[in-house]
């Protein structure tokens, strides 16, 4: 995942420890973690075909918006436009099936709602960027700003939005677990368009995503051998 996210490293020895610990996985084929930790680790390792394959069996059996959103962006980038636009409308059918159900986060519904507007209607303006932004930075759990930001950013990417798209992969990075898929699946989509994702390291993560309230930056030193930021308190 690190050599994902920052476009770096041995991958080739990476990709035989990934699949070593793949093959250990004890989860069943009926468990939707087991396809979207496997769509994850084909797309790391540029796979696109497989992803998609993976992410719609997680779907499949459990029809979170985010699985359902990801899947379609991985028909978007291999070319099947009508199969994209498809997954989307059935996400949005959904969407509206079950969105004023009892129980439901009216927050992440409204991130929802959004996405679903941009990825199908590709209209973006200011005060739509607005509402995205507040709606993603009021989620309450850090998971679900990572997932939405990245999301978010696959949708500005489909809308021809490229800016933007980067401004919201960075900010799936900047949030707490960025060791995690959606923060290394951010830093992929970096990693393709820049080579390596790690200029991000210029940034904090209150520039990046303002108003949020973020803990103090660890103090890092640069390793001149690795390339890499140590936290002080590991020195």
């Amino acid at each position: 995942m690190w050599c994902g996210r920052t476009g770096r490293g041995d991958k080739a020895e990476a990709r035989k420890l990934a699949e070593q610990c793949l093959q250990q996985w004890e989860g069943s084929p009926s468990d939707p973690q087991l396809h979207l930790v496997q769509g994850g680790h084909a797309w790391i390792d540029g796979d696109r075909t497989t992803a998609q394959s993976e992410f719609e069996k997680a779907w499949k059996l459990n029809p979170e918006y985010a699985y359902g959103m990801m899947f379609a962006d991985l028909q978007r980038l291999n070319g099947d436009e009508k199969g994209f636009e498809e997954t989307l409308r059935e996400i949005a059918k959904r969407y509206q099936r079950i969105a004023n159900q009892e129980g439901q986060n009216q927050k992440s519904r409204d991130v929802v709602r959004m996405l679903l507007q941009l990825f199908l209607k590709k209209q973006v303006n200011d005060s739509f960027l607005d509402e995205l932004e507040r709606a993603i930075k009021t989620l309450e759990q850090p998971v679900y700003r990572r997932v939405y930001a990245y999301l978010a950013g696959c949708a500005m990417a489909a809308a021809n939005q490229e800016e933007q798209a980067e401004l919201y992969w960075r900010r799936a990075m900047m949030v707490s677990m960025k060791h995690g898929l959606w923060s290394t699946l951010a830093g992929v989509r970096l990693s393709d368009h820049h080579g390596t994702s790690r200029d991000d390291l210029a940034y904090t993560a209150a520039e990046v995503w303002p108003l949020v309230q973020w803990p103090p930056e660890p103090k890092v030193r640069r390793s001149v051998r690795e390339g890499i930021d140590i936290p002080a308190a590991i020195e």
